[in-house]
């Protein structure tokens, strides 16, 4: 699957929203732009939902104003990461606006884990902790961001992830 555009939606969601490819056969060219989406608590027993968008076996994509808001007065327990990019090429994450879920102090508003190559600019994180670097990750670039109001702009699984983030006017 290729050359897909998910463009202003307003979304109220109750669970995961997924961007899943193949391991063998990754997803490529995906963007979402100008999309809202509002976590709001599950109504099934079974609570399985952690973050709010996850995009894993993806090349070549793109999140553009991206807004996520947690619903802050029935929060789920597990609640963690806005946004998880795993296994994916090629990333732009530019605009987004938001943080880890209300109860989840420690966990950042957005992990990307085995990401090469990524472009993240223009982002305004809510306070807490913005990006979490693991895995394999390199040639991640931080440009322009606005981390006045965020405790830790960047963390790392290792040591060696150290070498994988640029920043430039932050």
């Amino acid at each position: 699957i290729r050359d897909v555009v998910v463009r202003d939606v307003v979304a109220h969601a109750q669970g995961t929203a997924r961007i899943l490819g193949h391991p063998e056969r990754p997803l490529e060219n995906v963007t979402l732009s100008g999309i809202q989406l509002f976590m709001t608590p599950e109504s099934t027993p079974d609570k399985r939902a952690r973050h709010g968008l996850v995009a894993e076996g993806v090349e070549r994509l793109r999140i553009r104003d991206l807004e996520l808001r947690w619903g802050v007065e029935d929060p789920e327990p597990r609640w963690q990461s806005a946004v998880v990019i795993r296994k994916a090429r090629d990333v732009e994450l530019s605009g987004f606006i938001g943080g880890s879920a209300p109860g989840a102090a420690d966990a950042p508003a957005v992990v990307m884990e085995d990401v090469h190559g990524a472009l993240v600019r223009g982002c305004r994180p809510l306070p807490g902790r913005f990006l979490h670097v693991g895995g394999s990750s390199r040639a991640i670039h931080l440009v322009g961001n606005d981390f006045s109001a965020t405790r830790v702009p960047v963390s790392y699984a290792g040591e060696e992830l150290r070498g994988a983030v640029a920043s430039e006017g932050n």
